[in-house]
């Protein structure tokens, strides 16, 4: 007979290591397009995109996953701090990258 649960756990926990991997993928997809066309855009404008792009892609999207029970390394420690430090170095990120563009067009 077959277990069901243990079935959807072992393929929750598959798509959860995939979804970091993947994550992680796209998040050096990014930067390394965004590094090799770094002379296009100007200092404070290259700023802006990187500091967004950081904010929003991996760290912003690792510590709302991580808040989640069944995340894999929700599992191994405490969520909640890693969850406030994610989310919390993404909005100082994000804040740093509008802030760039800003003060660029002032």
């Amino acid at each position: 007979m077959v277990d069901f649960h243990a079935v959807f756990k072992r393929c929750q926990r598959v798509l959860n290591i995939l979804y970091y991997v993947t994550l992680g993928w796209t998040t050096i997809l990014l930067f390394s397009i965004l590094f090799y066309y770094d002379e296009i855009f100007a200092r404070s404008r290259f700023w802006h995109i990187v500091l967004t792009t950081a904010g929003y892609v991996p760290l912003m999207a690792a510590g709302i996953n991580i808040s989640h029970k069944n995340d894999i390394i929700g599992k191994q420690c405490r969520r909640l701090p890693i969850h406030v430090i994610l989310l919390s170095s993404s909005l100082v990120s994000v804040t740093l990258g509008i802030g760039s563009e800003f003060i660029a067009k002032v």
